[in-house]
């Protein structure tokens, strides 16, 4: 799971939550926007974890490389 996605996540709950609670629109469809990318960044995240080598095309992914000790 993306450390991005983590954080998009948690942006758009909070845009959400906010517009709610101040009954702020803008706010409230900031939020859903930010939701929506959300979605795209965690589809992204799900397909390049399927699709494997032998597949015709991968995403990358910007793994990190192992540690070495």
């Amino acid at each position: 799971m993306s450390v991005d996605y983590l954080f998009r996540m948690n942006l758009a709950h909070s845009c959400v939550r906010t517009g709610d609670f101040q009954k702020n629109d803008t706010i409230h469809k900031i939020g859903g926007g930010v939701g929506i990318v959300t979605a795209l960044v965690a589809y992204y995240c799900g397909l390049s974890e399927l699709l494997t080598e032998d597949d015709i095309f991968t995403l990358p992914l910007g793994k990190y490389p192992p540690k070495m000790a």
